[in-house]
């Protein structure tokens, strides 16, 4: 099982390494100097996963106004895949958002991504279809 933790600046390389890793790396959402804003807000946070002293996952997370969670980013290194650690890293999100008054998170997922998709399925997501334009699906989670 792996270490669930806050993000810290000497996170940054090895985070970017897994979001690269599975395509969903976006310059001005996850830079460094973004990351360090989001950091530094009470209203968002950046979990990581460790196993073994090596980080392995991440999660990006914000809450817009006081009922409304935002899910950026999730991504898991491609060696620990398959773990579960891609479920802890949501619960923990999940579970923080939920404490500090969030009823309801939204993300995107690509319409290729079947692993995201299975992953917010398991967690009780739900997936607005009926987009007028090609590109990510748009997914709840209400509580």
């Amino acid at each position: 099982m792996a270490e669930i933790r806050d993000y810290t600046p000497e996170d940054y390389l090895p985070v970017r390494a897994a979001l690269e890793e599975g395509g969903i790396f976006y310059e001005g959402r996850d830079s460094a100097e973004n990351y360090r804003a989001l950091t530094e807000s009470d209203l968002s946070f950046i979990l990581v996963a460790e196993e073994e002293g090596e980080l392995v996952g991440s999660i990006v997370a914000q809450q817009f106004g006081r009922s409304l969670g935002f899910l950026w980013s999730a991504a898991v290194a491609e060696g620990f895949r398959r773990r579960g650690i891609a479920t802890q890293l949501m619960s923990e999100a999940e579970e923080r958002l939920r404490s500090n008054g969030v009823r309801e998170i939204w993300g995107f997922v690509d319409v290729v991504n079947e692993a995201s998709q299975s992953l917010l399925r398991s967690h009780g997501w739900e997936f607005n279809t009926n987009n007028k334009y090609y590109g990510p699906w748009k997914t709840t989670r209400t509580f």
